[in-house]
Order: structure tokens, then C-alpha cells, then sequence
């Protein structure tokens, strides 16, 4: 059976005071009775009980340890590839174990000062860096974007960042140029995890070009445009993080399923069932429930005549009722094929005073009215300058030294699906 093994001895004098690194963020047996930590990885098929065994822990207490984390996990048999980290001290005795969970969440079973066994559920340790890449348009941004090294949730992010400026369905051409920086997450032992924010971005376009930059000057982040403006009241322009885009806004087309020639003003976003589905923006929901052909449907009022219908979903999110207030990006519903529909799919529509738009033509503006915010001309100078030095059509590079940073926040929900702009 084969695995990778890591072993740090360690000789530590009585009383001395060891640190602990600040990015586990997690309380430890005092340094002095640690002598080995031991990281082991899982192989197919592997049990708790093998890998403890093989570091000569008797079977009496492999029982105590997994039954002491067996109310927040059943360690019996573990995932493959899946880390699980040991401290033993002098005479082999196990002082503690953490094993990484699903969800980005690890278990932590250690010897309280009593002596007793107390297991928990914390953040996984990640370390974040910045990675940055630049790419040119060919036949599509995405591709472009993956040549470049760009993960697919970057190139989602990259796109609901820059949709308040480009229509991606016309501003897009070849020739175009974009540069990027997001954060990229691994675990302690050099896993890759989900990225994280994207830190700025630029694009250059024939048609249009726009920006975000990432400001953390103050209680909450948020994205700030080239003219320093703030872009966190800009709709999204898709209700799913990334989906393939199956029938496009017509005034008229064959119905799928009543086989007539009738208006079909909307977007149809191809996705399995069961993804999750986002409102573009903030508003209030003036419509919940079953309607005709639609099935299961939603209308969110969002101000000023503007309104936004999600269709043919499979369910509507618990609290999505008519009259409660939603915010822009928050869970309201998973994908289906409920009303008149031959296969899952968001059937999406926006209206401005009464009347159908496309919902992939508008060019929505940053935020209305918003003011610049104060003092962002050297941040956004400094992001800039970054980006500019990415080499050219070469893979993703790190722009800074490496910092640990504790777990980000996670979005629920399946990862990217498909773009085809």
C-alpha cells in the first residue's frame, strides 16, 4: 500500500516555550511533551485503525481515539488522499490527531488539561498567495482565460466583476486583452483548494474595456471600478455562477414543446438540476410560486421599473416567499424542469417598465449615483502596476511571497458548469 510519510523530531528542553505557527489557530498540548509529528496519507481503502496501528498504537487505544471523534466523524475508513496529522510524544503515547473533513473543515481530537479525550470540528488551515496571469482573446474568453492557467470559478468571478460594463456576448472580440490576480488556496501541505477573490482585473477590449480592484479599507471588502467607484450595487448578469447558454433572446422561435412559432424573450441557461440559482441583484420578491407554463417561478422587483424572472425550477429556496426582501448574489431556488420545459434548465428574464430586454445586451451602470470612493488612486495605481508586469500567454505565476491567512468563507453550491461567450 503506498503512501507518502513525513516525520519532524524535535528535541525541546523542559519549561522552554515553543510557538505554535499563528496560521493554525488551534490549541495544542504544551510543546514540551511533543516529540514526532507525524503527517500520513490515505490511501484507497485505508483505516483509522491501519494507520495508527503502524505507528505502534495498541488497538485499546485506537478504539478510545475513534470513539472520542465518532459524534462529528466516523473515521473508520477514510478518503483517499485525504491528510491525517499525528503529535506522539517520547514513548509513541498519540497526544493528538486532525484529519481533513469535507467542506474545507478538518476534525481536531487532542488531551484536554484533565487528561480527557475532546474532539472538535475547525477552519481548515489554508495558505493564500497571489497568482496572476494575462491572456489574449481568440475564439472565446474562456478559452483564452484557461490557456492561461486561469481556474474556471476565477473565470465566473472575472465575468460577474466586469458584466455592469461588457456585454460578453457583443463586447468580446479577438485581439482583446485581460490581465488578472486572484488569490490562490492550498492547504499546509501544498493541496490545492478552491481559489479564492479575484484582487483586480483588467480588460482591454476593441469594443469596451473595463476594471476591479479589490479594497479592504474598511469593515467590509468590496470591488472598486478604474474611476475608484464602488461596483457592489452592479446586478450580475447571470443567475448561475457559470452555465452555457442554450437558446438566446429572439423575438420568435419554435417552442420545444407546443411546437409553434411563439417570442422567446429571455435566456435559457443549460445546467443540471439541482444548481443553485442566484438573484442578480438586491430587491423585493413581488412573485413565489407555481405559475402556468413557468412552473415553479420567481419575480424579483429590484427599483426603478427594473424586475428580473427565474423559471422552471426544480424548487424555491425555505424564506424565498413573496413580499421578503433578497440580496443580490443570495441563494433562491435550484435548477429543474417543472411547467412547460423538456429538460432541467433557468429559463431568465429581465424587464425594464413592463417591457421585455435582453437580459445579456444590458450595460448596467456601477452603481446609481455613487460617489468615488476617497482615497483609492494609489491602490488602484499599485493593483495596475501588478497586472502590467504579468508575462505574456504564460502560466499562471506567483506576484508575491506567500502568506498564511485563515480559511475563507466558501459559497454553497456545485462548481462551474460551462461557458460558451
Amino acid at each position: 500500500m503506498r503512501r507518502w510519510l513525513l516525520i519532524v523530531a524535535s528535541v525541546l528542553l523542559v519549561g522552554a516555550p515553543v510557538h505554535a505557527p499563528a496560521l493554525s489557530r488551534m490549541p495544542t498540548i504544551p510543546s514540551p511533551l511533543v516529540a514526532r509529528h507525524v503527517v500520513l496519507q490515505a490511501a484507497p481503502g485505508e483505516t483509522i485503525d491501519a494507520l495508527l496501528r503502524g505507528q505502534g498504537i495498541d488497538r485499546d487505544e485506537v478504539t478510545r481515539w475513534q470513539r472520542a471523534a465518532r459524534p462529528l466523524a466516523d473515521l473508520r475508513r477514510l478518503e483517499s488522499g485525504r491528510t491525517l496529522q499525528l503529535d506522539l510524544d517520547t514513548a509513541g503515547r498519540l497526544l493528538a490527531m486532525r484529519y481533513e473533513l469535507e467542506g474545507e473543515e478538518r476534525l481536531t481530537v487532542d488531551v484536554d488539561p484533565r487528561g480527557r479525550l475532546a474532539a472538535r470540528r475547525e477552519p481548515l488551515p489554508v495558505r493564500v498567495r497571489t497568482i496572476g496571469a494575462r491572456g489574449t482573446v481568440g475564439r472565446s474568453i474562456k478559452d483564452a482565460a484557461l490557456r492561461a492557467g486561469i481556474p474556471e470559478p476565477v473565470i465566473s468571478q472575472l465575468v460577474d466583476l466586469l458584466s455592469w460594463r461588457l456585454d460578453f456576448k457583443e463586447d468580446v472580440h479577438s485581439g482583446d486583452r485581460f490581465r488578472v490576480l486572484w488569490e490562490q488556496r492550498t492547504t499546509l501541505e501544498g493541496r490545492l483548494l478552491k481559489p479564492g477573490r479575484i484582487v483586480a482585473v483588467e480588460y482591454e477590449g476593441r469594443s469596451d474595456s473595463a476594471a476591479a480592484y479589490l479594497l479592504e479599507d474598511g469593515d467590509e471588502p468590496t470591488y472598486i471600478d478604474d474611476a475608484g467607484h464602488p461596483l457592489d450595487g452592479a446586478p450580475l448578469r447571470y443567475p448561475l455562477e457559470f452555465s452555457r447558454i442554450t437558446s438566446a433572446f429572439s423575438d420568435a422561435r419554435m417552442h420545444p414543446v407546443l411546437h409553434v412559432n411563439r417570442p422567446h424573450l429571455g435566456v435559457d441557461f443549460a445546467a443540471p438540476a439541482g444548481t443553485p440559482i442566484r438573484a442578480i441583484g438586491a430587491g423585493s420578491v413581488q412573485f413565489s410560486g407555481v405559475q402556468n407554463g413557468f412552473g415553479n417561478h420567481i419575480e424579483i422587483a429590484h427599483g426603478h421599473g427594473f424586475v428580473s424572472t427565474y423559471s422552471h425550477l426544480e424548487r424555491i429556496a425555505p424564506g424565498i416567499t413573496t413580499g421578503v426582501t433578497v440580496a443580490g448574489g443570495q441563494l433562491i431556488g435550484w435548477v429543474g424542469q417543472t411547467g412547460l420545459a423538456t429538460g432541467p434548465h433557468l429559463h431568465f428574464a429581465t424587464f425594464q417598465d413592463g417591457q421585455y430586454v435582453d437580459p445579456l445586451s444590458i450595460k448596467y451602470p456601477a452603481q446609481l449615483d455613487a460617489p468615488e470612493v476617497a482615497d483609492t488612486a494609489a491602490l488602484r495605481r499599485q493593483l495596475s502596476a501588478r497586472l502590467r508586469t504579468l508575462p505574456q500567454n504564460s502560466p499562471a505565476t506567483p506576484t508575491a511571497p506567500e502568506m498564511g491567512l485563515p480559511a475563507l468563507a466558501l459559497a454553497s453550491g456545485v462548481g462551474p458548469i460551462t461557458l460558451t461567450f
